[in-house]
């Protein structure tokens, strides 16, 4: 297995168990057995190092044609590679099978930051399908079809994130506005808090006031984010409602998307971040 251009250092038990086609129960065992070479990190948790990796891998030779990651890793050309919107875009576009293989996940394993792929290539394909449906370029058909690919994407990108520490986790509820349907933004939120070692409660699209500030005294959360893209609800009453229901719950409000007109708030705790980076950096575990 040739590391040229893998930027990753270490890889978790899951991550590998992913990367290697086995359960990590397996990687575990392979590990115990000095098989694979690992460290453990201060929390008690295993890695091994990409070298550890391909000295493994290249004693295991049938793991490089088992793995479809690994094939590709293998190949000098591909692994300089950084996956382009483009790419990934006519990917979704063109490809109609639940079993596809992940891009997104063969990017993060590579060492590219959750942040760049978000940054990089979901947003600007989430802007293109956006763009291209209301143009009538791309049918309902096709904008379902190929958000609902994405998400499929995300969610096996979100197992390959490590699981929250024993330690106490502060907690984000993450919500889209009412009358907003588009709940991929709080996903990405999700995956970065998480990332993070936030522990997150996602309420998902059209959430009244009154339930997001519920939501946010139950669960003690330091943070509550709302999203806004295409709602076209009065904003300042819906944000005067989340503060009446808050009452006397010190929390963060951090609102989000390209849909929100007022970007200056008198309510203590609130704020507009107009990018995830901005909110990613500011959420400080």
């Amino acid at each position: 297995m040739n590391t040229q251009g893998i930027t990753k250092d270490f890889y978790s038990a899951p991550e590998l168990a992913k990367l290697l086609k086995v359960n990590p129960s397996t990687i575990k065992r392979w590990i115990d057995k000095d098989m694979l070479k690992a460290e453990k990190t201060p929390g008690g948790h295993r890695r091994v190092s990409t070298q550890n990796l391909a000295q493994f891998v290249s004693e295991q030779k049938k793991l490089i044609h088992s793995s479809y990651i690994i094939s590709r890793l293998n190949q000098d050309k591909l692994i300089r590679k950084k996956l382009d919107w483009e790419d990934y875009y006519f990917f979704l576009y063109s490809n109609t099978s639940l079993s596809s293989k992940n891009l997104l996940e063969e990017q993060f394993l590579r060492g590219v930051p959750l942040l760049d792929i978000i940054e990089n290539i979901i947003l600007p394909v989430l802007l293109k399908v956006g763009v291209s449906w209301e143009a009538g370029r791309l049918s309902i058909y096709d904008e379902h079809r190929m958000t609902f690919l994405l998400r499929s994407d995300l969610l096996r990108l979100d197992r390959m994130l490590p699981p929250l520490s024993q330690k106490k986790s502060s907690t984000a509820v993450l919500a889209c506005v009412e009358d907003e349907n588009h709940e991929i933004p709080i996903f990405l939120l999700h995956l970065l808090l998480k990332q993070k070692g936030w522990r997150t409660i996602i309420l998902g699209i059209n959430t009244p006031a009154e339930e997001a500030a519920k939501a946010v005294v139950k669960n003690n959360a330091q943070l509550l984010c709302l999203a806004k893209s295409f709602s076209k609800i009065d904003e300042m009453a819906y944000l005067r409602k989340i503060n009446k229901n808050l009452g006397q719950k010190k929390v963060k409000v951090a609102l989000g998307g390209a849909g929100w007109k007022l970007k200056d708030f008198k309510f203590k705790g609130f704020k507009f971040y107009s990018t995830f980076r901005e909110l990613s950096e500011a959420a400080k575990n």
